[in-house]
């Protein structure tokens, strides 16, 4: 029994080597070189946009007039975007007795030059009709990449009422 039990571990190990992609039997104390297994990552493009708060308010209480939000707002991105530019616009105010266009929804940022005409809320503020610049740039990681500040004018034909809308973030971004 002891003559055959040989040649079948050998031929068990050898097979099992064959079958599991193992290197054959070594009778070395070092380690042996085995299989390999290959590893690939795939990494998909990502991008957070964080608002300090997601409401602002304008109590308009004075008659026709400039009003500011009350509070500024905090935006924070988060990205691993190689290069990327983030704008806001508003939609139209609507309420009971009518709307308040965006025309006359203002934002100014760190970014905004003071060369900006003044549309009547002031020289570093622009009105929210068209996409508006935030920032831009290239950080990766989460940055605070500006502070909005917001405006609103009013006029005699805006009726009493609450008035509700959005100012919406979009961005474009390159790998």
């Amino acid at each position: 029994m002891k003559a055959t039990r040989g040649p079948v571990i050998i031929t068990m190990a050898l097979m099992t080597s064959l079958v599991f992609g193992t290197q054959g039997i070594s009778w070395s104390q070092e380690p042996q070189p085995g299989p390999v297994l290959n590893v690939i990552a795939t990494v998909s493009p990502s991008m957070t946009i964080e608002l300090s708060d997601n409401l602002i308010n304008f109590t308009a209480d004075l008659g026709p007039a400039v009003y500011d939000a009350d509070k500024a707002i905090d935006v924070r991105v988060a990205t691993n975007y190689g290069s990327w530019t983030l704008n806001c616009s508003a939609s139209p105010l609507v309420g009971p007795q009518g709307e308040i266009p965006p025309t006359r929804i203002f934002t100014s940022n760190n970014n905004t030059l003071t060369s900006v005409v003044d549309e009547g809320a002031g020289p570093t503020y622009e009105n929210m009709g068209v996409q508006n610049l935030v920032a831009t740039g290239a950080q990766q990681g989460l940055t605070v990449v500006n502070t909005l500040r917001f405006r609103l004018k009013t006029e005699w034909t805006d009726r009493p009422g609450r008035y509700e809308g959005t100012i919406s973030f979009t961005y474009l971004a390159e790998p």
